[in-house]
């Protein structure tokens, strides 16, 4: 019994905060600041993936205008003049029509 009471003394003085506990004190000051980081690293890696495919869906979506309608964008924005538009046009008609 003497092995026991020495066991169960020892405890009690980690308890109280007379003995320290040199052999595994240092993991557990190392690890919990790495918990930390992983779980803000596990947050920010989950809103960045679902926000860029959010985005990158939208994107998707835009490109579904027909080679007509960019012609006709870009005139009425001012890039291509009267004329080029008229001849870029007649041009995709009889692309279109072979």
């Amino acid at each position: 019994m003497a092995g026991a009471t020495k066991t169960h003394s020892f405890f009690k003085k980690i308890i109280n905060g007379e003995e320290e506990m040199i052999g595994f004190s240092w993991i557990f000051m190392f690890f919990w600041p790495l918990s930390f980081v992983f779980a803000a690293t596990t947050i920010y890696y989950f809103i960045t993936l679902f926000t860029h495919n959010n985005y990158s869906n939208e994107n998707k979506k835009q490109d579904n205008r027909t080679p007509n309608d960019i012609l006709i964008d870009r005139y009425v924005d001012g890039e291509i003049t009267k004329k080029q538009f008229v001849e870029l046009r007649e041009e995709l008609l009889r692309k279109t029509n072979l």
